[in-house]
């Protein structure tokens, strides 16, 4: 009965032991759910932001096309205009030759 007695005894401060370490087992679980929940939030504001910035990135991608076709469009433009006062300037070139030869041959006749 002694020995009965001494082994209940030994396994209730077994037990004990046992509820001690699953306490300490759930507190640290509990530690783990939160620090968990901390970084997933975390990750989410992460990806939020990250989402944002694909977004910001890509409208720029939309202006920068924009502006490079506008770019596109203005030298175009540039070179249109010069070509016509290349044109132009050959026509005042021809115009004040022929001046030239007018007024030589005026004043070879007055001479």
């Amino acid at each position: 009965m002694y020995g009965e007695l001494m082994r209940i005894e030994g396994l209730t401060a077994r037990v004990n032991e046992l509820w001690e370490e699953n306490r300490r087992l759930q507190s640290l679980n509990d530690d783990l759910v939160e620090m968990w929940d901390k970084r997933a939030k975390r990750n989410e504001a992460l990806e939020a932001e990250v989402s944002e910035l694909k977004r910001d990135l890509k409208e720029a991608q939309k202006g920068y096309r924009v502006a490079d076709m506008g770019w596109g469009v203005e030298c175009s433009r540039l070179h249109h205009e010069n070509e016509r006062l290349k044109k132009e300037n050959e026509a005042y070139k021809d115009l004040f030759t022929r001046m030239r030869n007018l007024v030589e041959a005026v004043t070879e006749d007055k001479a």
